[in-house]
This record gives C-alpha cells, structure tokens and sequence, in this order.
C-alpha cells in the first residue's frame, strides 16, 4: 500500500461511525464501492488506483468487482467501434 493503512483501532472508530448511519456497511465496502463505480465511469485504472493509495495489481485483486453497469458499457463501446452506419 502506497499510504500507510490504518491501524485496526481506527479502522473500528471510523466503522462505528459508519455503522450510524449506514448499518450493514463498513470503511472496506466503501472502499469496493468507491473503487468500482469509478472504473465503471471510465476512471483509468491507474487514477483509481492513486486514489485508493494502492497499486494497480492491489485494485484489480481486492477492491474491483466487475458490475452489469460495466459489461453494458463496453458491449456499447464494442458496437461504436464496429458500428459501419
């Protein structure tokens, strides 16, 4: 990790602060979130990357789940480029 991780006992206060408001959620599913809505927007990888202050390899492994969103996005992409019209 490029920034240095937090610490188990703030990772727990930021939680519970998390926990208020959003119950079934924690920092980690933010993080997924953040990680793939981003890529899903066309953020470059590498970008989202240098946001997380991870590498690309550490993206690609924990924090990106591909989305119906992004497979709907490059088929669209797919057709634009073959798209003879």
């Amino acid at each position: 990790m490029v920034n240095s991780p937090l610490k188990n006992s703030e990772t727990n206060i930021i939680n519970h602060h998390i926990k208020k408001v959003l119950p079934d959620t924690s920092i980690h599913v933010l993080r997924h979130t953040y990680a793939t809505t981003l890529l899903a927007r066309g953020v470059d990888i590498k970008t989202v990357a240098a946001l997380l202050g991870d590498t690309v390899e550490t993206v690609i492994k924990k924090y990106v789940h591909y989305s119906e969103e992004m497979r709907r996005n490059a088929a669209q992409n797919i057709q634009n480029i073959f798209d003879l019209e």
